[in-house]
């Protein structure tokens, strides 16, 4: 019996076998394919499928002065945002969180802290981070804001120290500010009175009424003490409302101070440039940089008006030769008028350095949460040549409290720069001369 079941067992096998190998004949007519049926949901191995995440907008509120006497300002510095914009869509986005998209809101506060307080009340829920473009008085007057709602504010570009000097920890600057440029200033005034043989004497201030221009006008008193000048002028220029400098420059002209250090803006400069020539006061000038900067004060001043005036800058074309990636930074550049409708300028560098810092940061951050953006911009330490600093030419970027300021770049500095020809020449760079523009001192204010 065993033996009859071991047979018919082998049997089978044998034809199961044939049956697993055998083709079957084609058909002869058209079949129709049954119903897909859904295979069941697993939660481990190597065949489940990822649903992408859904998309996270993060947005940024750029606010600063696109109306009012401080507009020209606020144009600079949204042609830096927005060419920042473009080389973040072209490289890809966010690297770390990838489901994150970059949305830049830019909002106009006049350059008014009450019209700013009020515009942050009304969108701050809409809102990841902030950044405040050129004017203190904004920011300062928006810091209790910050803190009642925990959102981060980066700086884009003002030099005024005083809304870093409290321990606000919402509050943030990549650029240089007044402590920082003073450094600088140092270094420029000792190499300037080595070129003409010897120390200053005495020296006159010209400022705006500003808080930029005071600000700055006091840092330059101190550089100049520090050698052992004697201030015999202080003068002040009202912002956004002086038509007439030519009193100041006849007492400029009657004192004859060794030089006088201009700290105004763009319509304020180009008005005591102006006057300067008109008058034939031939002091030397050194400025403190934005008025002096911005493509309205050469086409308001003329051909000459201020060639030989030497100021602090962030950035004039021939940096470009020294960013960390020259190529890029100049193929933006080139392209900057295409891509915005505007020209680079230094405040265009200012922007950019300030919104790339945080966007970088916000890149790496666990969330949204203000918190979780405060301790992303708090680890930030990125090295000269990283694309934050495209065109900028700062050591690195690292938020540390340095000079009595709070989540300052430890690494912001200036270069400094003179009118030739007409144009702006890189003359000095971490206060060495730079080759083949030497500083040409003393000059004359004016055109002959």
């Amino acid at each position: 019996m065993k033996k009859l079941f071991a047979l018919l067992l082998v049997a089978v096998l044998a034809a199961v076998a044939f049956g697993c190998t055998a083709q079957p004949a084609a058909p002869t007519t058209p079949t129709q394919a049954p119903a897909a049926t859904a295979a069941p949901a697993t939660t481990d191995g190597p065949e489940q499928t990822q649903q992408p995440e859904e998309t996270e907008e993060v947005v940024v509120c750029w606010m600063g002065p696109i109306s009012g006497p401080y507009a020209s300002y606020g144009t600079m510095s949204i042609t830096g945002c927005k060419l920042f914009e473009y080389f973040w869509e072209e490289k890809g986005g966010f690297e770390v969180h990838t489901n994150r998209k970059l949305v830049v809101r830019y909002e106009d506060n006049e350059g008014n802290a009450e019209i700013a307080m009020a515009l942050f009340e009304r969108i701050v829920d809409e809102i990841d981070a902030f950044a405040f473009a050129n004017t203190t008085l904004p920011t300062i007057a928006c810091q209790p804001l910050l803190t009642k709602y925990e959102k981060p504010l980066m700086f884009l570009g003002a030099t005024a120290d005083r809304a870093l000097e409290e321990n606000n920890p919402w509050t943030f600057r990549a650029t240089a500010g007044d402590k920082d440029i003073q450094v600088a200033h140092e270094k420029i005034v000792e190499y300037l009175a080595q070129v003409q043989g010897h120390n200053f004497e005495t020296f006159a201030v010209v400022h705006s009424s500003d808080d930029s221009g005071v600000g700055a006008g006091l840092v330059w008193s101190g550089v100049f003490q520090k050698h052992g000048a004697e201030q015999i002028l202080d003068e002040t220029i009202q912002t956004a409302q002086t038509t007439d400098v030519s009193g100041i420059v006849s007492r400029l002209k009657s004192a004859q101070p060794d030089v006088v250090v201009a700290c105004l803006p763009t319509l304020e400069a180009s008005l005591f440039q102006k006057a300067l020539r008109e008058y034939q006061c031939e002091i030397p000038v050194v400025a403190a940089g934005s008025g002096y900067s911005a493509p309205e004060f050469f086409d308001a001043i003329g051909e000459g008006g201020a060639d030989g005036v030497v100021s602090t800058q962030t950035w004039v074309t021939e940096s470009l030769d020294y960013a960390g990636d020259p190529e890029k930074a100049h193929e933006l550049y080139e392209k900057c008028k295409d891509i915005t409708g505007e020209y680079f300028t230094e405040h265009g560098a200012l922007a950019w350095c300030g919104l790339a810092a945080l966007v970088e940061a916000l890149d790496r951050a666990e969330s949204m949460d203000g918190s979780d953006i405060v301790a992303a911009l708090q680890e930030t330490d990125l090295p000269p040549d990283h694309w934050v600093n495209m065109f900028t030419q700062y050591g690195g970027i690292k938020f540390e409290d340095v000079r009595d300021r709070y989540n300052q770049n430890t690494y912001a500095s200036c270069i400094y720069a003179q009118i030739q020809n007409g144009e702006w020449r890189l003359v000095m760079m971490g206060g060495k001369p730079v080759d083949p523009n030497p500083v040409i001192w003393p000059v004359k204010a004016y055109a002959d």
